[in-house]
This record gives structure tokens, sequence and C-alpha cells, in this order.
């Protein structure tokens, strides 16, 4: 029989105990629940992206998308393909 038992405690270092991803890395705070009184341990987990940067490059993508349609749209026009053959 195990003589730990780690589970993830909420993050005493903010209201509500939320973790948010910070420059890349994420620190969770551990709890040994059968050493009640144990300080927590900290496991950090690297190259993790917030929403909010997620989201920036969907953004980005689809910026990207619609320009390469457009240019794919402008140069398949019937002008640019007579006058540029």
């Amino acid at each position: 029989m195990s003589t730990t038992d780690y589970r993830l405690i909420a993050n005493p270092d903010v209201t509500g105990g939320a973790y948010t991803p910070s420059n890349g890395t994420i620190s969770l705070k551990v709890k040994d629940s059968k050493k009640p009184n144990s300080t927590p341990d900290t496991i950090t987990i690297n190259d993790v992206a917030s929403k909010q940067v997620l989201d920036e490059v969907k953004a980005n993508q689809w910026d990207l998308a619609v320009k390469k349609r457009w240019n794919y749209n402008q140069c398949n026009s019937t002008r640019w393909r007579k006058t540029n053959r």
C-alpha cells in the first residue's frame, strides 16, 4: 500500500485558486492527502501556452488564410490570366 497520495490543490497564491500559465510555464501545487499538515510541493510544466496566446495564434492564422485566399483569387481572375500568360 502506498504511503503517499499527492493531489492537486487550489492555487494558494490567488483568490479563487485557479492556475494560469506565465511565460510558458505553469506551477501547480500538490499536497499529500495522507499527510494533511505537510507543506505543498510544486510541480512545474514547461512550454504551456495560455488561452490568450492561443487565441492570438488562431486570429493570425485566420488573417493569413484570408490573405492567401484573396491573393489566390486575384491571381486567378480573368484579367490576370489574360495579361500574365
